[in-house]
């Protein structure tokens, strides 16, 4: 994993969330915000304080990936270097 090119990009928009459709906003509105995030991916060591982290916050999002067999995930962060 990442032995050639570890660089991504992460895009996170307020579209996601309620904020926008509560506001009554198009999601290409201004202020409908959205960052990208540029950087290199890293994957994190296990049993790390960062893998437990990261472990606890995918399953909270996508809890059936609890039953997944292990190896069919994986946990990484970024290091960003741009904005």
């Amino acid at each position: 994993m990442f032995q050639k090119e570890n660089k991504a990009s992460i895009t996170v928009t307020l579209a996601q969330t309620d904020f926008c459709r509560d506001k009554i906003l198009d999601p290409q509105d201004p202020r409908c915000a959205r960052v990208i995030l540029s950087g290199k991916v890293k994957k994190i060591k296990p049993g790390s304080p960062d893998e437990t982290f990261a472990t606890q916050a995918l399953f909270s999002r996508h809890p059936v990936m609890k039953t997944w067999p292990k190896g069919n995930y994986t946990t990484s962060k970024e290091k960003t270097q741009n904005t």
